[in-house]
């Protein structure tokens, strides 16, 4: 309680320039336009028991369909057991309280830590999630819109796959009660995903104002299918420039 009360009573702190600001401009005389397009930037979150090389490994086929991008990958920051996974790296410490509760702790440290890899590897267009991950990109988004993350934390979109809103009931709530606006993004849902139901993939997908929902009839996975690939190529022509 003590970490949301101090994220939400923050003074908003002047924010950075986006990335790639004046990027196009920096380019000399007689530099073909081609060359002034630099990549679009990606900070890659990894899903509950995946290390950063895990999660690179599973999106290798669609990554190779998406042209002038670059992934970040990063592992995430601390090690928790699942009562049904077992142990794994976690964005956050975790503890079920009930059927649909489950407590979070040092999360504040969690984003301590995507700050400082803003700052050391940064900057980033967008983020993109898988599953835990995902719910954390939907999370920083709705932190971002409420002006309550360091400045180094700036990005345009995210990509959530098989996203959902937390059951913590404080993170949950400030989840539901958030429009977010400033971040567009992408929901790609599997319609057989046991994992996180679409349903909850749709609700976290509701948060946002500008979104894109993407279906596919696979499970709890990233998957590769040109439909999708395609999908978030015509995502990045339509939102970044």
């Amino acid at each position: 309680a003590m970490l949301l009360s101090a994220l939400l009573l923050s003074a908003a702190l002047p924010h950075a320039p986006p990335p790639g600001a004046g990027a196009a401009a920096t380019a000399g005389e007689g530099v073909s336009s081609m060359a002034a397009v630099r990549p679009t930037r990606i900070l890659a979150l990894p899903g509950f028991g995946q290390s950063s090389q895990m999660f690179r490994s599973k999106t290798g086929s669609l990554r190779k369909r998406l042209k002038n991008v670059h992934f970040e990958f990063v592992d995430p920051p601390f090690t928790s057991k699942h009562e049904s996974i077992g142990e794994g790296l976690s964005w956050y410490e975790f503890s079920t309280v009930g059927e649909d509760e489950v407590k979070w702790s040092r999360f504040d440290e969690s984003l301590q830590y995507i700050s400082e890899v803003f700052t050391s590897r940064g900057p980033f267009d967008g983020v993109m999630g898988f599953s835990q991950g995902a719910c954390v990109a939907a999370l920083l988004s709705v932190l971002r819109e409420r002006d309550s993350l360091p400045p180094p934390v700036q990005f345009q979109f995210v990509w959530l796959f098989s996203g959902f809103c937390p059951k913590d009931p404080e993170w949950r709530k400030l989840c539901l009660e958030t429009q977010v606006r400033k971040i567009s993004s992408v929901h790609v849902i599997g319609e057989t995903d046991q994992i996180i139901s679409p349903q909850r993939s749709t609700e976290a997908a509701g948060i946002f104002t500008d979104s894109v929902i993407i279906r596919h009839e696979k499970g709890h996975l990233v998957p590769s299918d040109k439909k999708i690939s395609d999908g978030l190529l015509s995502f990045l022509e339509a939102h970044t420039s």
